[in-house]
């Protein structure tokens, strides 16, 4: 059913990486996906990615108000570095609008001739409830990865490119939970706060990734899987000591389509709509 979209989506979904380096040594890749939007080189993707950045600074200051000669804590992180989908590409540009969990932001830089086909962005005022939809981002959100003070951080061979990975589902419902203010040079600009909710539960590298109905129209932005409480609970058996656990069912949720077209509407970025 999905042979379609996916293939579709493997054209514009791709990885981004985020490379870290730690005061012991040691180091670790965290792995998520974006969307690539339009030919000008805008992307969608889930803004928890970038929270390395606010801890590289916190980490930072700490280290610098630390008595001379103390060394800093092993887990202190010293370096990262961000990879969006190819070498000596940058993000710039970029706009967060946390409420929704999502960045926008453009590639440079960018070859737009690259790229095979580019998503349309199904129309909000037609989303029955039922519709199968699949999420295409990347399966694992931990990568090992390399670092020489000279080169800097390195993959190790074979490891790109990442193959993408579908979870399928249905449309289920949408959640509306308030509004966000985005401030820009013409003023400031509401746009709703609105997921799309899929039955599949989403991959942690699959966030950012691209949420799709069957011909390949992009239905929103994966940010996030969501636990729902079934009402019921089940009895388990730990070291002999018996506990009542409740039960869930893992739900997707991404960026509705509404409220993705009204902040790259707000934002100028084009963006056509699927028929």
């Amino acid at each position: 059913m999905f042979e379609l979209a996916v293939s579709r989506a493997s054209a514009f979904t791709h990885p981004v990486i985020a490379s870290l380096r730690f005061a012991s040594g040691d180091t670790r890749a965290l792995a998520g996906s974006m969307v690539i939007l339009n030919r000008e080189g805008w992307v969608a993707t889930a803004a928890h990615h970038f929270e390395p950045h606010y801890v590289a600074q916190q980490h930072a200051l700490a280290r610098k108000a630390l008595p001379a000669g103390q060394k800093p804590d092993p887990n202190s992180l010293v370096e990262l570095g961000m990879w969006f989908g190819a070498d000596r590409t940058n993000l710039k540009d970029v706009r967060f609008v946390n409420e929704l969990d999502l960045a926008i932001g453009r590639l440079d830089p960018f070859t737009p001739d690259a790229i095979a086909t580019y998503p349309t962005l199904r129309d909000p005022a037609s989303l029955p409830l039922g519709t199968p939809l699949v999420t295409v981002g990347f399966a694992n959100d931990e990568l090992p990865v390399a670092h020489d003070p000279v080169h800097g951080f390195s993959f190790p061979p074979g490891l790109l490119p990442l193959g993408r990975y579908p979870l399928a589902g249905i449309h289920t419902r949408s959640v509306m939970t308030g509004s966000a203010t985005l401030g820009l040079a013409s003023g400031d600009v509401t746009v709703p706060v609105k997921f799309l909710e899929t039955s599949a539960p989403m991959l942690r590298g699959q966030a950012g990734g691209a949420v799709l109905d069957a011909t390949g129209a992009l239905w929103g932005i994966a940010v996030r899987c969501l636990p729902l409480p079934l009402g019921t609970t089940v009895k388990t058996n730990i070291n002999n000591l018996e506990i009542e656990q409740p039960r869930f069912i893992d739900v997707g949720w991404a960026v509705h389509p509404e409220a993705l077209f009204e902040v790259l509407r707000a934002m100028g970025v084009p963006m056509p709509l699927a028929s």
